[in-house]
């Protein structure tokens, strides 16, 4: 029966609620999050998406297949978090304006008692370089 189906039927999708800029994701919108937890199967945590970044600093990889990387967008620089993305280090560019967007859910690091906002990277879309 289900071979009558179209195999686009069976891709994977990511349901994004909104697109954003790096600049709206503030203290205030943490603590707006914060009031709809917690997050599960009837509630999901928002996905959003933020088109355009740089990435900026070294990439690294942690926990053998883990990236992280630092994303900036205008002024503001976040820490994003990719799980499972190792393989894309060498593909980051570091320093390209526009050279990335990201589907990401914002999430608290705590580090040594300070928390720190974090993106956590759903799914990373690497724009091809163009050429002069």
């Amino acid at each position: 029966y289900a071979s009558s189906d179209p195999d686009s039927l069976f891709e994977p999708r990511l349901h994004v609620d909104a697109d954003v800029v790096l600049s709206d994701l503030d203290a205030e919108t943490m603590a707006c999050f914060e009031k709809f937890r917690p997050y599960g199967m009837g509630n999901p945590q928002p996905c959003f998406v933020s088109r355009g970044l740089e990435v900026v600093g070294t990439p690294r990889v942690f926990a053998r297949n883990h990236l992280k990387f630092t994303a900036r967008q205008d002024k503001i620089t976040l820490p994003v978090v990719a799980y499972g993305q190792s393989e894309l280090i060498l593909e980051l560019e570091q320093g390209r304006k526009d050279a990335l967007d990201i589907a990401f859910r914002v999430d608290q690091d705590s580090y040594w008692g300070k928390k720190r906002m974090q993106l956590i990277a759903k799914d990373l879309h690497l724009k091809a370089h163009k050429e002069k």
